[in-house]
């Protein structure tokens, strides 16, 4: 059986790298309020149709 090399724990955070991060967040006007991510979400998700609600798909004859 082969033996397992110990996992490496993940690199510590770069504090360049976060600052960099967060300037171009601030840069592109990132909004940072609350509800930014659920508005944002809603956006992009729709919620499911109900039963009723679903198009008819046209009947062939």
């Amino acid at each position: 059986m082969p033996t397992r090399k110990p996992e490496v724990p993940p690199a510590a955070d770069d504090p360049a790298e976060s600052k960099r991060f967060i300037d171009m967040a601030r840069e592109v006007e990132v909004d940072e309020s609350p509800g930014a991510f659920d508005r944002a979400f809603e956006k992009v998700v729709k919620p499911p149709k109900a039963k009723g609600d679903a198009p008819q798909s046209p009947k062939k004859s």
